[in-house]
């Protein structure tokens, strides 16, 4: 949900939408998904195991400048969102399940309903 999310958001900043590879924005994504992901429920040896994979697949790695930019601009687009849209409890901020499926989407839906 949350990768999807900020994918979404791509949409709204040039320099993602049109200037990036569609790799790196959807790496870049995935990544800050999985920032905002406990690590009771991705341990940190599943995400270095899934950022080898990534790596051996696609060359992309987390500390390349172009992947460092835009998760860099997906977090400035993700701060102008209510903090109220998100659940910040204790877990490491998981999202907030309990909202309909018509408020989780983003101001402009890729995907639809």
């Amino acid at each position: 949900e949350m990768s999807r999310f900020f994918s979404e958001l791509s949409v709204y900043q040039a320099s993602l939408s049109i200037e990036q590879r569609p790799s790196v924005v959807a790496f870049s994504c995935v990544l800050n998904a999985m920032e905002c992901v406990s690590t009771v429920s991705l341990p940190y040896s599943v995400r270095q195991d899934f950022l080898e994979d990534i790596a051996k697949a696609t060359h992309l790695q987390e500390g390349m400048m172009e992947v460092c930019k835009a998760r860099s601009h997906l977090r400035e687009l993700h701060s102008t969102i209510p903090e109220n849209q998100f659940d910040t409890s204790a877990d490491g901020g998981s999202y907030d399940r309990n909202m309909s499926s018509l408020d989780r989407l983003s101001p402009v839906s890729v995907t639809g309903l």
